[in-house]
């Protein structure tokens, strides 16, 4: 079932998955990548900066990407890789999100081993296992297929979860409910979700969602025979 309700929540669920800027300001935003590419090591300085040029959605997406200036055109390519991976929260007037021109990244790179690797990589791992449940119900796959891998990540990660995956987490099983026509359930992971703080603009997102099922419970109750 692909209604406004769920593709809404499956664009919110990709928009709060990926790293965030908070917000796209006229000074050049600064991402440190957090690889630094070995076919690029060689001849390299300690640091290389790639400045980027883009464009960004109403839902912080990067597009048009163009590099402006580099310090080193082996990490070219990486740099505009590592642009895709993040979203940049462009509020506007009444914290609606809005597009944006012209805006500007500089990728940092470092040759240094990081001592947040092994954190790093639980949090990749949560995020990818979302995304796969995000992509499944995008592509219309089974929903209790989706619910029963939901549980599995909430079994294994559930307590390492920040709270953007938890708030992540609950929209998407919320959608799964969704589908599944379980309108009792999606409310009540959307009302859960709802009280983050992490929403932040995109609560707008959630409460419309809680809209249309509330509307949506209301008539399948109404169509529903008395027992009497």
């Amino acid at each position: 079932m692909h209604d406004r309700a769920n593709w809404s929540l499956l664009a919110l669920v990709l928009a709060m998955l990926a790293p965030t800027m908070a917000h796209a300001a006229d000074a050049p935003h600064h991402i440190d990548a957090r690889t630094f590419p070995k076919h690029c090591v060689r001849g390299a300085a300690a640091q290389e900066t790639v400045t980027v040029r883009f464009n960004t959605t109403a839902l912080g997406e990067p597009m048009g990407a163009r590099v402006a200036t580099s310090s080193n055109t082996c990490l070219n390519t990486e740099a505009l890789k590592v642009l895709q991976t993040w979203r940049f929260n462009v509020a506007g007037p009444g914290a609606r999100l809005v597009p944006r021109m012209g805006v500007m990244a500089e990728i940092v790179f470092e040759r240094k081993i990081s001592a947040a690797a092994p954190e790093r990589k639980v949090r990749g791992g949560i995020r990818r296992r979302l995304n796969d449940v995000r992509h499944d119900l995008a592509d219309d796959r089974d929903p209790q297929a989706a619910l029963d891998s939901l549980a599995q990540i909430d079994s294994k990660f559930g307590e390492r979860f920040s709270l953007t995956e938890r708030a992540a987490f609950l929209v998407l099983r919320a959608t799964a409910h969704y589908s599944a026509g379980d309108f009792d359930r999606a409310l009540n992971d959307l009302y859960r979700a709802k009280e983050s703080t992490v929403l932040g603009p995109v609560a707008q997102t959630v409460n419309e969602s809680i809209e249309e099922i509330e509307i949506a419970l209301h008539e399948s109750r109404r169509e529903t025979p008395s027992s009497n």
